[in-house]
């Protein structure tokens, strides 16, 4: 990485621990089933009631938690699925392709009422451009474009549908009805993507390029894209991250090398990579290795330790199984800035597997493979203990400056009342001394606010704001204060 590279760097908006969001658990909801609809033998729509609180943005998704697999170890409890619902549905929908897994199982065999857990939302989110877009849809991952179709209207719309035939008979109904009340170019196409579909492309059209899909489908629209000569640039899919052919090259070396080796124990190093994985296996911080698209293919046993998934669970899936909890704005750039394989430092909140949360210091660097980022190695040093100590410093600090202000402030009032001679006359020595009492207890206060401003400092609660001083009465103020000791000590002040 270069000088240059290195000043690119996004400044992490979590500067102090204090700036991290109150965020104590998951955003888990518990939830009803109060719609089923079997769009087609493998495809099946869920609407569940949607909880106080629960808000989201079109295009992104949530973790569809069974309670009754959270407790059978080894096997995943949760799968992540586009809400494909509008914006302000009194439901929260999600389409649901059953394969022959026991997760798939038991959500064919629910029924309406059953009790299920949404964790969310999370994710990035499709975005579509309101001036105008360009929507690459394999008919089998339609859910993030039908939330944005509707929650709101673009002004210039080219749908192309892949795979048309896989698509449900009451969505393309809605499809159809869509395109044609607002005039969008709908083409069905029943084939994958190939160079020549995106002719329409060319003569100036620089609309962004939306890619709906599995991973297949994304890496094949990509580069059919690209070989029309779309600009890369353009294309966004899922995490606006494209695989292309070199990247699935190192995903089936890192499979062959990492994936297929028994990483649970330490092994003799006959080839110098092994030097590598066992020292990424054995690291004492959660360390990951994902490819491109961001789906995992190597976790260490630090990463097991810290969020309570095996490597069984965590193996294909993508770190939003135990992320996505910050808001928006702090993954503002991150995207871009992964994609020129420029390396990420970040604090971040997280979730284990039972739903508790921790704090991490996040780091990402990109892996390059023939000058293209084919992977990303992450790493997470949890300071989750170092977080509570500094909240439970902070509450110390503004409890205890609460505490000694009260007393304080009778003393500063039973001098003032003195000094005025409300209880009598005194003689010159002593109203000297009552009034070095008062200044010592108007500093003190002085210092307690000081505590207590920290304490606003910290929580984000409070603003500086500089007044001018008179710093010859400053002086002289402390310079009295410090009388008594100095003549102890014998020791003569001046001020000059």
């Amino acid at each position: 990485m270069t000088n240059q590279q290195s000043a690119k760097r996004l400044v992490d908006p979590i500067q102090t621990l204090s700036d991290l969001p109150a965020i104590t658990s998951e955003p888990r909801y518990s939830v009803r089933v109060t719609t089923l609809d079997r769009l087609s033998p493998t495809l099946l729509s869920l609407t569940f009631n949607r909880p106080d609180g629960f808000g989201f943005e079109a295009g992104q998704f949530v973790w569809l938690v069974l309670p009754k697999l959270t407790k059978v170890g080894g096997v995943i409890d949760r799968r992540m699925y586009a809400i494909a619902s509008a914006t302000d549905a009194i439901g929260v929908t999600v389409l649901v392709d059953l394969d022959d897994s026991s997760y798939a199982s038991l959500l064919a065999s629910m029924t309406v009422g059953a009790k299920v857990d949404l964790v969310g939302p999370v994710g990035s989110v499709y975005d579509i451009s309101p001036s105008g877009a360009v929507l690459i849809v394999d008919g089998e991952s339609i859910a993030p474009m039908l939330s944005n179709m509707r929650s709101k209207v673009v002004d210039e719309l080219t749908i192309a549908i892949y795979n048309h035939k896989k698509l449900p008979g009451a969505i393309a109904e809605e499809l159809n009805l869509f395109a044609g009340k607002h005039n969008y170019d709908l083409k069905y196409i029943n084939n994958y993507p190939k160079r020549s579909d995106f002719k329409y492309l060319k003569n100036g059209d620089d609309r962004p390029v939306y890619v709906f899909g599995d991973r297949q489908f994304v890496d094949r629209a990509a580069e059919a894209l690209i070989a029309g000569g779309v600009n890369v640039g353009r294309i966004n899919s899922h995490e606006n991250q494209i695989a292309l052919v070199t990247n699935r090259r190192f995903e089936y070396l890192a499979r062959r090398f990492i994936g297929g080796k028994r990483l649970d124990r330490t092994q003799t190093f006959p080839k110098v990579y092994d030097v590598f994985v066992q020292a990424a296996q054995h690291s004492p911080n959660l360390t990951v290795i994902t490819d491109n698209n961001g789906y995992i293919i190597f976790a260490n046993q630090a990463a097991s330790g810290q969020t309570g998934y095996s490597d069984n669970e965590m193996y294909g899936q993508t770190t939003s199984l135990w992320g996505g909890l910050m808001p928006h704005d702090y993954y503002h750039g991150l995207i871009d800035q992964l994609r020129q394989g420029l390396p990420i430092k970040r604090t971040v909140i997280n979730r284990r597997r039972d739903g508790s949360i921790y704090v991490a210091i996040l780091n990402i660097s990109a892996v390059f493979y023939r000058q293209q980022v084919v992977a990303y190695v992450s790493t997470e040093e949890d300071i989750t203990n170092l977080w509570r100590n500094d909240k439970a410093k902070s509450e110390i600090v503004s409890v205890a400056a609460h505490q000694l202000r009260t007393p304080l402030s009778a003393i500063n009032w039973f001098s003032e009342t003195l000094i005025k001679g409300d209880f009598g006359s005194m003689t010159t020595d002593q109203a000297n001394y009552l009034q070095q009492i008062y200044q010592a207890d108007q500093h003190a206060v002085e210092l307690i606010d000081s505590l207590m401003d920290v304490a606003r400092l910290e929580s984000g609660t409070d603003v500086i704001n500089p007044e001018p001083t008179d710093l010859v009465e400053l002086t002289n103020r402390e310079i009295n204060e410090q009388l008594v000791n100095a003549h102890q000590k014998q020791i003569d002040f001046q001020f000059l």
